[in-house]
Parts: structure tokens; C-alpha cells; sequence
């Protein structure tokens, strides 16, 4: 065999390996380009999946805000409407048996000995000294050991009163009876003002 027939078949088996070597080393770049691609799929898949979700988080989280503020509003316009019931009722106890009101409360409060009465600075203007001893003096009628004196202190409510005996003090006051029947009445008045769907 001579040096050109060496020579082209050296060329030819460098040729043929090349031509394997190019065809493995394309061959492996299509086996890395499709597993990138299905990386990156799968990375966006993913990315997407994050995303969707982070979205319906963040969506119901601002549905149960949104559900929170509109119940606490709501809340605080039955609160404000069972109020403004109230302060209604309390003007229209001060009507006309206002007097009558007072007198059978504190009939009905008295206790053996001296006691004195505080009423708010408002009524203090209603319920006189000649209040006071036209109770006395029924309460003297039905032999009771009882006398109340007028306290020349006011009090800080907006209706009723407060009698002081030595070591005893009856509260009652708008605000505290109003409190107890507030506590029995607010669920009634809610069913009445807001009734259920």
C-alpha cells in the first residue's frame, strides 16, 4: 500500500469518526435543548401554578377583610341604631310621669334609717327640696322608719338617682338600669331591627 492510498484512508477513517463524533455531538444537543426545554416548561408550569395560587391567597384574603369590615360596619350601625332606641326610651321616661317614676323608684328603694338622694344636675332642677319631704311625709303615713335628705352634690348621669345610706349605695341611675336591660333587650331589639333572611 502506497503513501496516497495510507493517506486516504487515514483521511476516510478521520472522516468517518468525525462524522460520528458530529452526529453524537448533535444528537447529545437536541437530548440537552429538549431537556431545557422541559426544564423551562416545568419551571414556567411551576411559575404559573405559584403565581395562581399566591393570586387566590391573596384574593381570599381580601374577601375575609372585606367580609370583616363590612360585618364590623355593620355591627356599629345596629350598636348606634339599639343606642339612639335607648336614649329615645330615657327621653320618653322624662315625660310626664317622670315625677311618678322617681317617687315609686325611691318608695320602693328605701331602706330603714337616713338616706340621702343624688340626682344629675339636670334633674336636681325637677326634684326640689318639697319633692323630697312630700316623700317624706308619705313614707312617715305608712310608718316607715325612713327619711331622705337632698344632696347638695350632683351627680354625673342623665336621669334616676342614687341613694346613699351609711356604707350603702343604691344605684339608680339610667345608665346602670339601662345597662342590665340592655343586656337582656339588645338581642330582642336586633331581631326586631335587623330580623334574619
Amino acid at each position: 500500500m502506497g503513501k496516497e492510498e495510507l493517506l486516504s484512508k487515514i483521511k476516510l477513517e478521520f472522516e468517518t469518526e468525525a462524522n460520528k463524533i458530529t452526529g453524537e455531538t448533535e444528537l447529545k444537543i437536541r437530548q440537552m435543548e429538549k431537556e431545557n426545554d422541559e426544564k423551562i416548561a416545568a419551571k414556567r408550569h411551576e411559575i404559573f401554578a405559584d403565581l395562581h395560587k399566591n393570586l387566590e391567597d391573596i384574593r381570599r384574603k381580601d374577601l375575609i377583610e372585606t367580609d370583616i369590615k363590612i360585618r364590623s360596619l355593620l355591627l356599629e350601625v345596629k350598636q348606634n341604631l339599639i343606642n339612639d332606641i335607648f336614649k329615645e326610651v330615657q327621653v320618653k321616661i322624662k315625660g310626664e310621669d317622670y315625677h311618678k317614676l322617681i317617687e315609686n323608684m325611691l318608695m320602693s328603694s328605701v331602706q330603714n334609717g337616713e338616706g340621702e338622694v343624688v340626682f344629675s344636675k339636670e334633674d336636681s332642677k325637677i326634684f326640689t327640696e318639697d319633692f323630697i319631704n312630700g316623700i317624706n311625709s308619705k313614707l312617715k303615713a305608712l310608718g316607715k322608719n325612713s327619711r331622705f335628705m337632698l344632696s347638695k352634690k350632683y351627680g354625673n348621669f342623665s336621669g334616676g338617682f342614687v341613694l346613699r345610706y351609711s356604707g350603702i349605695e343604691i344605684n339608680n341611675t339610667f345608665e346602670t338600669i339601662f345597662g342590665y336591660l340592655r343586656k337582656d333587650l339588645e338581642m330582642e331589639i336586633g331581631k326586631i331591627l335587623f330580623p334574619e333572611k
